[in-house]
C-alpha cells in the first residue's frame, strides 16, 4: 500500500477547491449574461375615437438614447416582426400610422435600465419607452400625441392645450405582441430574443461592464 504524504493530500484538495471555485464563477457569469432583444414599436392614431381622454401637455424628459444609436446599450435594427401590422394600419381608413421603429438592446435590472426616445418624423408622437427586468420583463411607456383633429372646448391653460397622453406600465413577455390602448391612439410592442453583439469573453470581463 502506498504511503501518501499529508502535504500531497492538502495540495490536491487545494487544487480541487480552486477548480470548483473557478467553475462556479465561470458558469455563474454565463447564467447572468444579459439577454439581448429586438424591440419593435408601432404608435398609431385612432381617427374616429369613441371618446376623448386628454390631459395638459406633459413634460416628458428626454430619454438616454435614440433609435439608431450604436453602443454597448443598444444597436440599430431593421423593422421585421410587425411589418404585417404596420401594413394593415396604413391601409385602414380608421387609423394613421405615425411611428414604426426597431432596435436591439439588453434588458437590465430597473436601476440600470435605459430609456429610449420616441419621436415620429412628422412630430405627431413624442415620448419614451423604458424596459427592465425583475422576475419578469416590465415596460413603461409614455407618449403624447399632437392630435390632427383639435377638439372643441379645449381651452389652453398654463401647461398648454390638452392633448391625448398614454402612460402605462405593465409586465410583458418576449415573443408576444402587446397592445397599449387609449381612446385616441394605440401602440404595438414586441420583444424578440437575439444574439448578443458583445462577445462572450467581453461579457465575462468585469472591465467591460
Amino acid at each position: 500500500m502506498y504511503n501518501i504524504s499529508q502535504t500531497f493530500i492538502k495540495a490536491y484538495l487545494l487544487t480541487l477547491k480552486s477548480i470548483c471555485m473557478f467553475s462556479f464563477i465561470f458558469f455563474s457569469s454565463l447564467s447572468n449574461a444579459e439577454q439581448w432583444y429586438q424591440v419593435e414599436l408601432i404608435v398609431f392614431e385612432i381617427l374616429e375615437p369613441i371618446g376623448t381622454e386628454q390631459s395638459p401637455i406633459k413634460f416628458i424628459p428626454t430619454g438616454d438614447f435614440w433609435p439608431g444609436t450604436e453602443n454597448e446599450f443598444m444597436q440599430p435594427a431593421e423593422n421585421s416582426t410587425l411589418l404585417g401590422s404596420a401594413t394593415r394600419l396604413k391601409n385602414s381608413p380608421l387609423y394613421q400610422l405615425h411611428y414604426h421603429q426597431s432596435w436591439h438592446q439588453p434588458i437590465k435590472i430597473k436601476s440600470k435600465a435605459k430609456s429610449i426616445n420616441i419621436e415620429s418624423a412628422n412630430e405627431m408622437v413624442l415620448g419614451h419607452i423604458r424596459i427592465h427586468k425583475a422576475t419578469y420583463l416590465h415596460v413603461t411607456l409614455d407618449i403624447q400625441l399632437n392630435s390632427t383633429s383639435p377638439r372643441e372646448n379645449t381651452s389652453p391653460n398654463i401647461e398648454g392645450v390638452p392633448k391625448p397622453y398614454l402612460a402605462q406600465a405593465r409586465r410583458i413577455r418576449s415573443k408576444k405582441l402587446h397592445f397599449f390602448d387609449h381612446p385616441n391612439m394605440g401602440a404595438l410592442l414586441k420583444l424578440s430574443p437575439v444574439e448578443s453583439p458583445i462577445s462572450e469573453q467581453d461579457s465575462l470581463n468585469p472591465l467591460a461592464q
